[in-house]
């Protein structure tokens, strides 16, 4: 473990931990803010609005991100990585267009579920096209290992978030809030802009590898899509079989602790894929490292359940107030939902993608979405956020069941080159 620990340190492993350390740190402490800056009707009304963009935003640009950190990390032509990096950035901006397009449309012609949500919602129909360019920013300075550079980007975005929002609705109240999101993205597009190095290609790709990249992008994007679609289809549906902007408030406070713990397995996966992309070649560095990577992370992920489980429901009370008690059945089932994400789930959609294995990530995501769905309607009607917390974990049990076996079997095989 010592070595791939070292080889992290060397690509920036630590500066990203740091990064999300203090991106989930402000945020966090922001959003206790936030929750006694505005009503709990108010708030409702924001963590529906926001769910509603990110549903519209999950498949961002086509998917095309994935292909340039997945394409943009292998062993490659210079050349050749440029112009694949400049094609995946043209086509997914075009796709990041479209949505601004079609998130207004639904908008202005779609009910809503709660009366007050078009007019919030409509200011954030740009910036799908921000979101699109920083997090391809982002992804160019991971294909060159140059996590330092990311991590600086993500605190940035993440002080940003905190003081904007908090001003926002301090000064301006849910309007407020909802606007300060364009200035989490454009102050750090332009900084990261300033720090790339453009290189400038005229190489055309060839036909064969350009349907390669749109096939591994539209179902890398759709796994995505699908994989993050099971949790905020609970807040949707909560919006709709419900209509109580005080549920929704509930559930997303449950929500709030172990979606906040993501960074932990996501620091991992933003700054490993791209070498586990790199030796991919290498069947034995890829055994060696992903038995040490997984044997860490289990055992870590294992206490932090136990401490979760016994502690958190103190800190979650003692944070946001006795009105959010009710909802310490939900935030222990969302504890349990985190557990198997972590220590399973990211890490095999993550390393099968290294493997180009996306039809099968695409089938057990699909699989999943429709088992989600299925216990949602089955669940929020007669459990109401408990129902919505208990589809969420057991879907994501679930694909972990699915795809981690599969991953195992394919690292530990000796012909495991795709």
């Amino acid at each position: 473990m010592s070595t791939l620990l070292a080889k992290g340190k060397n690509i920036g492993l630590f500066s990203i931990f740091s990064s999300y350390s203090i991106n989930k740190l402000v945020s966090f402490l922001a959003n206790l803010l936030i929750v006694r800056l505005l009503s709990i009707n108010s708030y409702g009304i924001y963590g529906a609005v926001m769910n509603l963009y990110a549903l519209f935003t999950l498949f961002s640009g086509f998917g095309m991100g994935s292909s340039a950190l997945i394409y943009g990390s292998e062993q490659r032509d210079p050349t050749q990585k440029h112009a694949i990096l400049a094609y995946t950035f043209r086509w997914g901006l075009i796709g990041s267009v479209l949505q601004s397009a079609a998130f207004t449309v639904y908008v202005l012609f779609l009910p809503l579920g709660i009366m007050e949500m078009q007019s919030y919602a409509l200011y954030l129909f740009l910036l799908p096209i921000f979101s699109f360019t920083l997090s391809f920013i982002q992804i160019l300075f991971r294909t060159r290992q140059n996590n330092r550079m990311f991590a600086r980007l993500n605190t940035l975005q993440a002080i940003l978030t905190a003081f904007g929002s908090v001003f926002g609705a301090f000064c301006f109240g849910l309007s407020g809030l909802i606007v300060s999101r364009y200035l989490t993205v454009f102050i750090p597009i332009v900084y990261g802009f300033s720090k790339l190095e453009y290189h400038k290609t005229t190489v055309a790709l060839p036909q064969n590898l350009k349907k390669e990249i749109w096939e591994f992008s539209i179902k890398s994007g759709l796994t995505s899509c699908l994989n993050q679609i099971v949790c905020l289809l609970d807040v949707a549906l909560l919006v709709q079989l419900m209509k109580d902007p005080v549920t929704v408030a509930q559930y997303k406070v449950a929500a709030s602790i172990p979606d906040n713990l993501n960074f932990i397995p996501n620091t991992l996966m933003v700054a490993l894929v791209p070498l586990f992309s790199y030796h991919l070649t290498d069947p034995d560095w890829m055994r060696r490292s992903f038995k040490k990577l997984w044997l860490a992370n289990f055992c870590g992920q294992l206490l932090l359940l136990f401490l979760l489980w016994n502690i958190g429901p103190f800190v979650l009370v003692q944070l946001w107030g006795p009105s959010y008690s009710a909802c310490i059945p939900c935030f222990r089932i969302l504890c349990v939902s985190y557990f198997f994400l972590a220590a399973f789930r990211l890490m095999s959609t993550n390393l099968l993608a290294v493997y180009k294995k996306v039809s099968f990530n695409l089938m057990v995501a699909v699989f999943t979405c429709v088992l989600n769905i299925f216990l949602d309607f089955i669940l929020i009607p007669n459990f109401h956020m408990i129902g919505a917390a208990w589809a969420t974990c057991i879907s994501v049990a679930f694909t972990s069941l699915l795809s981690f076996p599969y991953l195992n079997t394919l690292i530990l095989s000796k012909k495991n080159q795709s």
